[in-house]
Formats: structure tokens, C-alpha cells, sequence
């Protein structure tokens, strides 16, 4: 793709759709309220858009399309094709080709909501002014490869109206209430999915924790994952983009990862992409050394040599756990997928193997981080 550096002209008539529809949407709710035309239907049809159009942004447009981090079937990509579409946050051949640049380039002037331009500039100025694709480049033609993106980007206007504003507003009126089913469901739908996504633009890149790496301002929010469909875990995400979660432990929220994985289960999707538990652990043991070397030395030099000795032993003893943990789930799986009668006992014994192995690792990482927590006082102190 082309690389213009220059700053582009205005691009009004997006200004014009991203500051007029708040408050068109905003008046007119007020309006179907005050008007006494509220019902619960169309409340119901409301969350049922919002729904589907955040969840086809965050599994189909970011996980799937861009980061590639599981296979579809076509049922599946035409759904997230048509929803992510009445995001109106583009195609998805454009979208995928703005976030792809992003990562690559990320913080620095080539990256097109750079957090370091300004919150507002990564939060919405960004889109305020034109931007250029190549759709012939390498990068273009590798994420058009799929002839249902190379549909949706040529009839992309029509599918955006039709899904985002017609739909909603032909299904209320079922019950005689087109106006709500259009300002609610299709336009309130569209503004807030708007500003949830571009949250992770910008609050994602300025507020939350660095567990895995500070090279980069991406940040994980329990808060903002709340929001975006579990796109919250931003520094996560940033470090391993082509994992299918963003948020790996079992109580963190990623609606997108549980919808993933039941779509699975009815193999509507496959190959799923998943970070070894050992690689991310030395991310996370990484970013902690650094830590505690760093405020070790800076307040007990005497003592920093040896705290980094003990330190790194511990987090050796998790790495090594960690690494066990993954190569046993390694062959759990691979001896699942026979599903012959002889494997049965073999099955039960490898999985009681891996929990055992899960419950070493989590305790010996449970150890380095009490160790780490202890070095910390004391520097504190």
C-alpha cells in the first residue's frame, strides 16, 4: 500500500456522518421517549442489533479478517460481513488494511490512529480526513482474497443501509414502530458501537496495565473490556494479535472468545489460534523482572544482585512448569483427534497428567509473584 506521510485533506462528508449523528440520534430518542412511543420490543431489537454489529466488528472484521485468528465458514463470514457493515466504520477490506497498519507501525507516525498525535486524534480526528488504499498492493490483494470481502466492499453502501437502517426498521414495524426501530435499534446502534470501538483507539492506548509489554502504549482494561466484547485486553492483544482470545483466564469477559469457541463446537469455525501457555508466561515474567530490577537497584543496590538471583530461579522453576503444561496439552490433543476405542485410557490417564502439570505451574508462578511482591515491599519501604 502506498504511504503518503503528508497530512491529507478533510474528508467532510465523514465529518459530517460522525458529528451529526449523535445528536440526531440523541434528539430522536428523546423524541420516541417523550413521544410515548417506548416499547419493549424494540428495546429487545435494540440490544439484539447492538449485539450483532459489535460481536461482527470484534470476532469477524478484527479477529477474523485481519488477524486471521481462526478459519470460517461462509455462513459465518457473510454474517460478519453484513453486521460488521452497519458499524459504518467502513468495509471490511479498508477496515482490515487501517488495522493491519496499526499494529505494524504502531505509536509511530505510519500508524493511523497514533496515540502519541493526541487522545482525540487516535479517538476520532483520525477518520476527519481522507485516506488512501491500494487495493492492488501486497497488502490489498492478500486481504481480498475472499470473494464475500471483495462483494461487501463493492456493494458496501447498499449492505450498510440495508442492515444498519432498513432491517431494523422494517422488523419494528412489525408492531408499528418503524420510527423507534430505525432511531434505536439502527442509528442509536450505530453511534455508540462508534465510539465503544474507537475507545480501544484511544483509552486503550492511555489508561490500564502493561503486563506483557511495554514497548508499546497498548494497555489491558478489565473496564473496557467490558464494553468492547472482551477487546479490552489491548496489551495482550498487541503482543499476541493472532490469538484468538484477548482475554485468556476464564473470568476474564470476551464474549468474542465464548461466541468463538461455541461456533466451534458446531464447527462452523476451525483452527483456532491459541499462544502456548509458556510463551505467555515469559512475557509476563519478563515484564516483572524488569520491574523489580528497576526499583530494586534503584532503592537497595546493595541487595539488587541477589534479589535478581533469586528471582530468576523462581521464575526459571515456572517456565519450566509452564513449558510442561503446554507440551502435555500438546499431546492430549493430538491423541484426542484419533478417537479410537485404545486411546480411551490413554485419554484419562494424559488428562489428569495435564491438570496436575496446570496445578504445579500455577503454583510455582503463584511463588515467583509472592517472591516479586516481597522484593517490592521492601524497596518501598
Amino acid at each position: 500500500m502506498s504511504e503518503n506521510l503528508q497530512k491529507p485533506g478533510l474528508s467532510w462528508s465523514t465529518i459530517a456522518f460522525l458529528t451529526g449523528t449523535p445528536p440526531l440520534a440523541a434528539l430522536g430518542i428523546f423524541y420516541w421517549f417523550y413521544a410515548g412511543m417506548f416499547n419493549w420490543p424494540t428495546l429487545i431489537l435494540f440490544l439484539l442489533m447492538w449485539t450483532a454489529v459489535g460481536i461482527s466488528t470484534t470476532a469477524g472484521y478484527h479477529r477474523l479478517f485481519t488477524h486471521r485468528a481462526y478459519e470460517a465458514s461462509w455462513f459465518v463470514r457473510l454474517f460478519f460481513l453484513c453486521f460488521g457493515a452497519a458499524s459504518w466504520e467502513a468495509s471490511c477490506w479498508r477496515w482490515t488494511m487501517d488495522h493491519h497498519k496499526h499494529h505494524r507501525y504502531v505509536d509511530t507516525e505510519r500508524d493511523p490512529y497514533n496515540i502519541k498525535q493526541g487522545f482525540w486524534h487516535a479517538h476520532l480526528g483520525w477518520l476527519f480526513r481522507e485516506r488512501e488504499y491500494d487495493h492492488a498492493s501486497a497488502l490489498g490483494v492478500e486481504y481480498g482474497k475472499d470473494a464475500l470481502v471483495r462483494f461487501q466492499h463493492k456493494f458496501y453502501y447498499p449492505i450498510a443501509i440495508g442492515f444498519a437502517f432498513a432491517l431494523p426498521a422494517g422488523i419494528a414495524a412489525l408492531w408499528g414502530d418503524a420510527f423507534g426501530g430505525f432511531i434505536l435499534a439502527g442509528l442509536g446502534v450505530v453511534v455508540i458501537n462508534h465510539h465503544f470501538t474507537f475507545s480501544i483507539n484511544s483509552f486503550a492506548h492511555f489508561l490500564g496495565r502493561q503486563p506483557y509489554s511495554d514497548k508499546h502504549t497498548a494497555r489491558d482494561s478489565h473496564f473496557l473490556a467490558f464494553f468492547n466484547y472482551g477487546e479490552g485486553y489491548h496489551n495482550y492483544h498487541h503482543e499476541f494479535p493472532n490469538d484468538y482470545r484477548n482475554g485468556i483466564r476464564w473470568y476474564h469477559w470476551d464474549p468474542t472468545k465464548w461466541l468463538i469457541r461455541v461456533l466451534h463446537s458446531l464447527r462452523l469455525v476451525k483452527n483456532l489460534k491459541q499462544v502456548s501457555a509458556e510463551l505467555i508466561v515469559k512475557r509476563k515474567i519478563a515484564m516483572q523482572q524488569k520491574r523489580l530490577q528497576s526499583a530494586v537497584v534503584k532503592k537497595l543496590p546493595s541487595f539488587a544482585e541477589m534479589a535478581k538471583q533469586m528471582s530468576e530461579l523462581a521464575a526459571e522453576h515456572t517456565l519450566t512448569a509452564a513449558r510442561r503444561w503446554s507440551e502435555l496439552k500438546k499431546e492430549y490433543a493430538a491423541l484426542k483427534r484419533q478417537k479410537t476405542a485404545e486411546v480411551r485410557q490413554k485419554l484419562h490417564e494424559l488428562r489428569a497428567r495435564v491438570k496436575d502439570a496446570r496445578r504445579e505451574f500455577e503454583l510455582l508462578f503463584e511463588r515467583y509473584r509472592n517472591l516479586n511482591r516481597g522484593f517490592l515491599k521492601m524497596a518501598a519501604a
